[in-house]
């Protein structure tokens, strides 16, 4: 269970990291892509809930369902955390 918070915690970060004013924001590539490819950086940067699936298929080096879900689930209640607090856009909202 630690290590599905720790992956989850490596989702915040990356996607915290890419946000708008941050150390990664100019790395984004939604002006280059179009909009059928947007789905390619949500799971890898742009969506928290998203980001489940990759990150821990690609930490865990194995397919867990369980795994994924639950990472998911905290994904989506630290992204909530993140709208209510911040005030911020999240992709997964528009």
């Amino acid at each position: 269970m630690l290590q599905l918070i720790e992956i989850s915690l490596i989702c915040t970060g990356i996607h915290v990291c890419f946000m708008e004013g941050m150390v990664f924001d100019h790395l984004r590539f939604e002006e280059l892509l179009h909009k059928r490819l947007k789905n390619i950086v949500k799971p890898l940067y742009d969506c928290l809930p998203c980001m489940a699936s990759f990150w821990t298929c690609v930490i865990l080096w194995k397919i867990d369902i369980k795994a994924m879900l639950i990472v998911c689930g905290m994904n989506a209640i630290v992204a909530s955390v993140l709208q209510f607090f911040d005030n911020t856009k999240l992709p997964e909202n528009e």
